[in-house]
């Protein structure tokens, strides 16, 4: 893996909306589609919708362990926590280059206190991926119905 450059980390974090590469607008965030159907956010997620998203993600993810580390990637990247945070882009590793586009270090999501973690997943859906960040999401979430996963939770 070649170190990632400076210019590189903040080519992605000033990226214009829809260029593929950076964030959406503030104006887009939060944007429920048909497939998720109305939900309330958890109070953490502020202006998010989905909850539904988050829980059924985070179970696949990590089984709600939050101090699960996730085994190398061919580069050595690891992902960390409840939702499974990658640090190639994501956190510092304390390892090799990251990204660090969350400014976090990666140990940071390995505690019971998911508050930076929420925080960091909200800056990893406004990347062009949006949800689609997670591998989870796709295969076992994305356009399934998911109110199982928070109906007695009184969201």
């Amino acid at each position: 893996m070649r170190p990632l450059a400076q210019q590189e980390v903040e080519a992605r974090r000033r990226a214009p909306p829809g260029s593929g590469y950076g964030f959406i607008s503030h104006g887009q965030r939060g944007r429920q589609t048909s497939e998720d159907g109305p939900t309330r956010p958890h109070p953490r997620f502020r202006g998010w919708s989905g909850g539904q998203r988050w829980v059924c993600t985070a179970f696949h993810e990590s089984r709600f362990d939050t101090s699960a580390v996730g085994p190398p990637d061919s580069n050595g990247n690891r992902d960390y926590g409840i939702f499974q945070i990658s640090s190639r882009w994501w956190c510092d590793n304390g390892h090799r280059p990251t990204a660090n586009v969350c400014e976090t270090s990666c140990n940071a999501f390995l505690n019971d206190d998911i508050t930076d973690d929420i925080k960091c997943a909200k800056r990893i859906v406004l990347d062009h991926q949006g949800m689609g960040a997670w591998v989870a999401w796709k295969e076992h979430c994305k356009g399934k119905d998911l109110s199982e996963w928070t109906k007695d939770c009184n969201l």
